[in-house]
C-alpha cells in the first residue's frame, strides 16, 4: 500500500522494516496493557485501534516511562542536543518556565519528536518539489525542530526524494 500511494517513492526498507515489526509492535503494547478493538476494513486485513485511542496509548506509555524511572518535562522547549568532546549524546537544552536547563540522560536520549508535516521548507527539501502545496494530515506542531536538532549534532537525514 505504501508503495502505491507513493508511486513507487518509498523507502523500500523502512517499509519492510514497518511491516516485519508490526506484529512484534502491537504484542509488545498488548503487554504493557493495551487494550484493541477491531479498526475498518483494510487491503492487508484488519487493523487494530488502541480502545482508549492515541491518547490513551499516550497516557500507556507514560506512565510506564515514569515506572521505569523516566522524567517527562511539561512546558519546557528542547532547543539543541547535549554533545560531548567526543560527539556522544549527553542531553538535551531546553526553555522551561525555571530559565535554560540541561536535561542529561544517564543512558541515552530518544527524540520522540514527531515528523516535519508542519514546515514546508523541509517538505520542498527532503520531499522535493512538489511537496509545498500537498495537504496533509497530522499536527501543526511537527515542524521538524527535533529532526532539525539530530542533523546539526551529526545524524543523517535519509535521502531526498526525486520526483
Amino acid at each position: 500500500d505504501l508503495m502505491r500511494i507513493s508511486r513507487g517513492r518509498a523507502n523500500e526498507d523502512l517499509i519492510r522494516t514497518l511491516s516485519d515489526n508490526a506484529r512484534q509492535t502491537a504484542d509488545w503494547l498488548t503487554d504493557l496493557g493495551l487494550e484493541w478493538e477491531a479498526g475498518y476494513p483494510h487491503t492487508a486485513g484488519y487493523r487494530r485501534s488502541p480502545k482508549s485511542g492515541g491518547a490513551g496509548l499516550v497516557d500507556l506509555l507514560h506512565r510506564r516511562l515514569e515506572g521505569l524511572g523516566g522524567a517527562v518535562s511539561y512546558e519546557t522547549a528542547a532547543v539543541d542536543l547535549v554533545v560531548d568532546e567526543t560527539r556522544r549524546i549527553r542531553g538535551v537544552r531546553a526553555h522551561s518556565p525555571e530559565g535554560v536547563v540541561d536535561v542529561l540522560g544517564e543512558g541515552g536520549v530518544i527524540l520522540a519528536c514527531g515528523g516535519f508535516q508542519a514546515n514546508v521548507e523541509m517538505r520542498v527539501r527532503y520531499l522535493g518539489r512538489y511537496a509545498d502545496s500537498l495537504i496533509l494530515r497530522g499536527s501543526r506542531y511537527n515542524t521538524g525542530d527535533g529532526l532539525n536538532m539530530a542533523i546539526a549534532a551529526g545524524a543523517r537525514p535519509v535521502r531526498r526524494l526525486r520526483w
